[in-house]
């Protein structure tokens, strides 16, 4: 991995904590909306990417494709309780 890729991928890391915490504290926060509204495209842009690249590594391991959506849940639920 080179030097830009290492920052973005720091910086993608930053922002899925940040994006963490301001949903975790949006019920106790009056926090604009655009910043709860940031947060949850935040949140869920990761998450996309978790599932898809789950699938894809299942996939090019050459499991089947019902084996290879349940794993690409199984690291989305490991990827949810150990961002948000």
């Amino acid at each position: 991995m080179d030097q830009r890729n290492t920052w973005l991928a720091a910086t993608a890391i930053l922002l899925m904590f940040a994006a963490g915490i301001v949903l975790a504290l949006s019920g106790a926060v009056a926090f604009p909306g655009v910043i709860l509204a940031t947060a949850w495209l935040v949140a869920v842009v990761a998450m996309a990417v978790v599932i898809g690249s789950a699938f894809r590594e299942a996939r090019a391991a050459e499991i089947g494709f019902l084996a290879a959506v349940g794993r690409s849940f199984k690291a989305l639920g490991r990827f949810v309780l150990w961002f948000f």
